[in-house]
């Protein structure tokens, strides 16, 4: 879909709203009264700028309206007035896509784009979400989001995202010249294509002592088809696609997401 939060942030906020000011909230159970006063303002910004580019997302409003009864919907209220928004949608028990990110135009600039985003990853880790996800539009905003920490998807026409975030610290890949023990390797190409190539990642495998569960899970923005592979001691214990990867579901809506292994 499309985000707009348009302006650099002017002062560092915090999690905890408060801190900064008794008259601003960020809340996950906005009213009716409160969304259909967004609408009214997306109304205005879409006739104020309606020779523009890009003139707001009222012309979303359907997708918005369907979020909110989902309860997927944050607001940003300033003296109980909301002055911004933000829907999404969970891509699978792990992941998440945020759809639409907008602060009103007469409050952009001034950081509220930023506290929304801080309290919605905030509210994601919770949940026990560990990645977030999202497209660019207008393609300028890419830098905004950069700036949040979000990082841009590597150019594979099996990924139709722009900019992803992980929520939980991962297992860091290493170089191929690693001399490793135990390693899962992964490709970025279907596993046929693969054969002549050597893995673009490798981590090193540590499990929590007496479990199959790793001691920190391997993240990767990837692809059902791609290669993966599992080693011990030089030989090949898996060798197959993600999506045929040993007995548990690994890959979630654009994610390769690898927590435990058992043959």
């Amino acid at each position: 879909m499309a985000f707009l939060v348009k302006g650099k942030t002017k002062f560092k906020s915090k999690i905890y709203i408060e801190s900064m000011s008794s008259s601003l909230k960020v809340s996950f159970s906005p009213k009716k009264e409160q969304v259909t006063a967004i609408k009214e303002w997306l109304i205005e910004e879409n006739h104020l700028f309606a020779e523009e580019d890009f003139n707001g997302f009222f012309c979303n409003w359907n997708v918005i309206q369907s979020l909110f009864e989902k309860q997927q919907m944050a607001v940003v209220l300033l003296d109980r007035v909301p002055i911004g928004f933000a829907v999404w949608f969970d891509s699978s028990d792990f992941t998440a896509t945020i759809d639409i990110v907008e602060i009103h135009h007469k409050y952009r600039g001034m950081g509220y784009g930023k506290i929304l985003i801080d309290h919605l990853i905030e509210y994601f880790r919770r949940r026990g979400i560990v990645a977030i996800d999202l497209q660019c539009a207008p393609v300028s905003s890419k830098t905004y989001w950069k700036s949040l920490g979000f990082t841009e998807f590597e150019d594979n026409p099996r990924i139709n995202k722009d900019c992803y975030k992980l929520l939980i610290p991962i297992n860091e890949n290493y170089p191929q010249d690693n001399d490793l023990d135990e390693v899962i390797e992964i490709w970025d190409i279907d596993f046929y294509s693969a054969d002549n190539s050597p893995p673009k990642w490798s981590w090193a495998v540590k499990f929590i002592h007496g479990t199959n569960n790793l001691l920190v899970p391997i993240i990767l923005p990837g692809h059902y088809d791609w290669r993966i592979r599992w080693k011990k001691d030089g030989n090949i214990l898996i060798d197959q696609k993600v999506k045929y990867f040993g007995k548990d579901e690994i890959w979630y809506a654009g994610y390769i997401i690898l927590r435990s292994l058992k043959i």
